[in-house]
């Protein structure tokens, strides 16, 4: 359009308005429409005849590998096919030569056709080759998770099962999964009271509040029997059933109701022992201790509820300091006195673990990071990298001056986290065929990518979103690899200018590949341009996936080269590290 023109000229005159540059960005190729055989293909509502073919045809394969025996030992295969969530049962494996597939009432007519011509591995096939083809496999099968009940018997024909299937194959499963989430891959120092759910997601939160709940009724209870009207001794007992109460919803899965009865059991502390107990001297000389319990247990529990994100500054900061005022007030009674220091102590201890979990982190991405630095100090000094670099910075601004001002989330039309993943599912092969026609065209390399995983999306969202799962907009997302920015600006302008692909505005830090751009402190030292866009055509708008955001990656062969290189060691760093800062 014309503000993208008008930008482009803008971006040119900053960096030299020259004859030279002004050729390179006319030279942008446009895009190229996806073949109405790759997209028709791509909408299939369920799978069908070619589908299926497809799945025999690549199970067939790790069959035939399997069975030559020569591709590594059972132990190696079964941890190769674990890795893509699979399993081989030899004594159910029959063959898909001899075994018929089960009928299915979605869709009888793609059932309809004969076994697929296998294309036996040779005799030496490797674990290597093996872990292609269950990649693969997983690829295929992640098409469509709604149709496992078809796609389990097709898998029995050769011995396969889908084991570590998603939630969503079973209808309700992933929304219950999301209500009852902890995040078990941290532990309580590798940050967990650090992430946007606070102690909501803690894995020690069930137990630990069983425990005080039962240790406030031991404790409390036999005084209450012999004064029933002690609103100290009462006040303690309610909220130890109120914690039971909170375990029990936590489990059900009704964290909301959970958070109403933390609340309220902070208003009882506020009342019981914040002001019956000193206005009433329920505990003698202890009373203007309890005061400060009573108060500080009240606000501690009401704000781990509005700002979780602080859990820890609330839950160890906190109690440490209501102990210390009230070992103050009371005259540095002992028991109070041990309490302010065994909080003092153990907030000390979780916040160095904190730091030196941080600190090692940093460190198990520090050997790529300098890596990615000298892939792009290398790439700055090639010939002709300045000049593409500023093609590239055009592309950019151009792009965005067109892009739509949309907010960067999922519409809310999507009810429940799960109905966002179906409705991804569906739309993801859409969405691959279409990038990878503008990707092939524009002379990259396309890298496929599955549906964002649910552990994962799980993981995001409680960490880095405070539960809102409509700020998951990764969900389908690709990679775009490209020999030099030239390529990729070329390629950068083609989506620009497609006009089924709408660009939505993205913050100027998404363009890594610019000197200014601190990598080493904000990517790990690792640089791309991140995209995010909706696929706009009759069928996504008929569907009503055209709202849907997708992420495109836009990356230099090298660094993705040094990626892959290492067999994923460098991303397994990566998510390491991500677990231990619970981002």
């Amino acid at each position: 359009g014309s503000g993208g023109s008008a930008a482009a000229a803008a971006a040119a005159a900053a960096i030299g308005n020259d004859d030279d540059m002004g050729s390179m960005v006319s030279s942008l190729t446009s895009f190229t429409p996806v073949s109405n055989e790759a997209m028709a293909e791509a909408e299939r509502p369920w799978p069908g005849t070619y589908f299926v073919s497809e799945l025999r045809r690549v199970q067939g394969q790790i069959f035939d590998a399997i069975c030559t025996g020569n591709c590594g030992t059972a132990d190696e295969i079964d941890a190769t096919l674990a890795a893509f969530g699979l399993a081989f049962d030899v004594v159910v494996g029959t063959g898909s030569a001899s075994a018929p597939l089960l009928d299915y009432p979605h869709d009888a007519a793609s059932l309809e056709h004969g076994n697929a011509p296998r294309s036996p591995r040779p005799a030496d096939c490797t674990l290597t080759e093996l872990r292609a083809m269950a990649k693969e496999l997983q690829s295929l099968l992640m098409r469509y998770p709604l149709a496992y009940g078809m796609m389990g018997e097709v898998l029995r024909e050769d011995g396969l099962r889908w084991k570590d299937r998603p939630c969503r194959s079973t209808p309700g499963s992933l929304n219950r999964r999301l209500l009852r989430w902890r995040d078990s891959t941290m532990s309580l120092a590798d940050s967990t009271l650090f992430t946007s759910s606070g102690i909501w997601v803690c894995p020690a939160l069930e137990p630990l509040i069983t425990l005080m709940s039962a240790m406030a009724i031991v404790i409390y209870g036999p005084f209450l029997v012999y004064n029933p009207s002690n609103a100290f001794f009462a006040t303690g007992v309610l909220n130890g059933f109120l914690g039971f109460v909170a375990v029990a919803m936590l489990r059900w899965g009704h964290v909301a109701r959970a958070k109403q009865l933390f609340v309220a059991a902070g208003m009882f502390f506020v009342i019981g022992w914040g002001i019956l107990t000193p206005a009433l001297r329920l505990t003698g000389d202890f009373s203007p201790g309890c005061a400060f319990c009573g108060w500080g247990g009240g606000i501690i529990f009401y704000a781990l509820v509005a700002a979780p994100q602080f859990s820890f500054y609330y839950l160890w900061g906190g109690l440490s300091v209501v102990y210390i005022l009230t070992s103050i007030v009371i005259f540095a009674h002992p028991e109070s006195t041990a309490m302010a220091g065994t909080f003092t102590f153990l907030t000390v201890v979780i916040w160095l673990a904190r730091i030196n979990a941080s600190a090692a982190a940093n460190d198990l991405v520090a050997a790529d990071s300098n890596a990615y630095e000298a892939i792009w100090r290398a790439k700055l000094a090639a010939p002709h990298t300045a000049d593409d670099l500023a093609v590239l910075r055009i592309s950019w601004t151009e792009a965005m001056s067109t892009a739509a001002g949309d907010g960067k989330v999922q519409p809310e039309m999507f009810g429940s986290i799960e109905v966002l993943f179906n409705a991804c599912d569906r739309l993801h092969e859409v969405f691959l065929t279409k990038m990878r026609n503008v990707c092939d065209s524009n002379g990259g390399a396309f890298q496929h990518a599955n549906v964002k995983s649910e552990v994962r999306a799980l993981q995001k969202a409680v960490r880095s979103y405070g539960e809102n799962w409509h700020r998951l907009t990764d969900i389908n997302r690709c990679a775009l690899v490209f020999v030099d920015f030239r390529q990729m600006a070329t390629c950068l302008r083609a989506i620009a200018a497609d006009p089924s692909i709408i660009v939505i505005t993205m913050d100027d830090s998404k363009m890594r590949f610019d000197e200014g751009y601190d990598a080493a402190a904000r990517s790990g030292g690792y640089r791309d341009i991140q995209l995010s866009v909706r696929i706009d055509t009759g069928w996504t708008r008929a569907q009503g996936f055209d709202q849907i955001l997708c992420e495109v990656q836009l990356h230099v062969t090298e660094m993705w080269a040094h990626s892959q290189s290492t067999m994923g060691s460098a991303h397994r760093a990566y998510i390491q590290k991500r677990n231990m800062l619970g981002d």
